[in-house]
């Protein structure tokens, strides 16, 4: 996800719509695993009887990301845009850091 936000930072600086679709592939691929993953995750660690309650408070944590694109649209009147995309990619390579040191 990462080099997509960067990507996506470079697509918005250059004013290149077609870096942006390029943009899309890692960043939906990234979301798509981050889903697999997740689900993956909670199903291992749940035991039966809380599978169903777990499952669904993924999911409703995962669909708060929906309210990412909005936020960024608002942020971007305050700073810029390929600010708030390199700021994300730093955030994703944060989180692949935490996850990858078992933390």
């Amino acid at each position: 996800m990462a080099a997509g936000f960067v990507t996506a930072a470079e697509a918005v600086a250059a004013v290149a719509p077609a870096l942006a679709f390029v943009a899309a592939v890692p960043l939906g691929a990234g979301y798509g695993l981050c889903l697999l993953f997740g689900i993956s995750e909670v199903t291992r660690i749940a035991a039966p009887d809380e599978l169903a309650g777990l499952t669904a408070a993924f999911y409703g944590v995962t669909y708060l990301g929906m309210f990412g694109p909005p936020a960024f649209t608002l942020l971007g009147t305050l700073l810029p845009m390929p600010l708030l995309l390199t700021g994300a990619a730093a955030l994703a390579l944060l989180s692949l850091t935490a996850v990858t040191r078992g933390t």
